[in-house]
């Protein structure tokens, strides 16, 4: 039973230090694709309007990093 408990514990060890990195990379190519985020302001526009098959105007757009995760605001 030992044994089977230290096997379990190293696979969920394993498991989080894996989670622990992917997410490290993701807030990573968030941070470094976050200062081109103008270059796609007319991109967004235009699929923001056909998803909801309104026109959509904003003049601005800004981007940051919150405690509960990426926020975008128009």
């Amino acid at each position: 039973m030992k044994h089977w408990l230290q096997k379990l514990l190293r696979i969920l060890a394993y498991t989080m230090a894996g989670v622990v990195i992917l997410l490290a990379i993701v807030v990573g190519l968030f941070r470094l694709l976050l200062p081109r985020l103008p270059e796609y302001q007319e991109e967004i526009k235009q699929w923001a309007g056909e998803a909801i098959g309104a026109q959509v105007e904003f003049v601005g757009m800004n981007a940051r990093w919150r405690f509960r995760g990426p926020e975008l605001n128009f």
